[in-house]
Order: C-alpha cells, then sequence, then structure tokens
C-alpha cells in the first residue's frame, strides 16, 4: 500500500508535537528511495535557517524530514469501538466517565459527528491525543494512515 502524497496540504509541528510522548508511532519512507518501516517518534526540532526546517526523531534514527513520516492514527469515527487498553470502549474509560456529562456530552458528541473536536473541553482532547485518535483530520488530508486493528 502506497500512501499519495498531496502538494496543497503538508504536515507540521502542529500537528506531531500534541503526540510527542504518546508512544505515536508513523511510518517513515519515500519509496523508492526508502522503503516505508514503521519507528516510534520521539521528538521534534524545527530548524528555521534550514531549507527543510522541520526534522523529527524516531526510534534510533538522526531528526529527520517531516515529510518522510506518515503517523499512525485512529479516525475519530472509532471513538465508539472497543480498541483501546486491551479492549475498553473509549467511553468507559476513567477519565471521560468521571468528568461531569461526559458520558453523554463530548464521547456522545464526538461519536455522532465523527469528525470535529471543537468545543471540546482539553481534558478529552488530551484523551485523543494519548491513545492516537485523528484530531487534526490528518487521515482525510491524506498525512497520515490507518491505524489497523
Amino acid at each position: 500500500m502506497e500512501p499519495k502524497i498531496t502538494i496543497e496540504e503538508k504536515l507540521e509541528a502542529r500537528h506531531i508535537v500534541p503526540y510527542i510522548g504518546t508512544g505515536l508511532r508513523a511510518l517513515y519512507g519515500n519509496p523508492p528511495y526508502i522503503e516505508y518501516r514503521e519507528v516510534e517518534i520521539i521528538g521534534i526540532v524545527h530548524r528555521e535557517w534550514e531549507t527543510h526546517p522541520t526534522r523529527i526523531w524516531a526510534d534510533n534514527m538522526e531528526s529527520q524530514h517531516i515529510w518522510l513520516f506518515r503517523p499512525l492514527l485512529h479516525p475519530l469515527d472509532r471513538i465508539s469501538e472497543p480498541i483501546l487498553e486491551g479492549g475498553i470502549n473509549i467511553s468507559d474509560l476513567p477519565e471521560v466517565r468521571t468528568n461531569p456529562g461526559s458520558e453523554y456530552g463530548h464521547a456522545k458528541y464526538l461519536i455522532e459527528n465523527g469528525k470535529s473536536v471543537s468545543g471540546t473541553e482539553h481534558w478529552f482532547v488530551e484523551l485523543l491525543f494519548r491513545h492516537h485518535f485523528d484530531v487534526f483530520g490528518l487521515i482525510d488530508k491524506n498525512l497520515a494512515e490507518t491505524i489497523k486493528i
């Protein structure tokens, strides 16, 4: 499966930074020159003076250009599926159940809308980042790959 790269959109530091420290995995490569392989993103750096200023650190490799990475994310419409933490539904996670109104508020809103996190409380958006949900719509923009379950 070869991902398509579009010129209109590009992966940016703001798309990666919230996932740093969460164990986010990505495809790294540039076929046919560099075959895709799965890596864990561990850091990001921006050097304004370079031609391609944003670079990502992954696993045991030197920093590489951001355009060589395709994050592996869950689409938002999977929020109601039992895919996280060994098969626990996200709406059953303690962070969701203990926040007032969340069970029938935020989780239900996101499940029904499936695409937007606008107006959602900060703690819930952090939960989505921690579990590698596509908060920025990168899959639809062809900048990320869907995690296979």
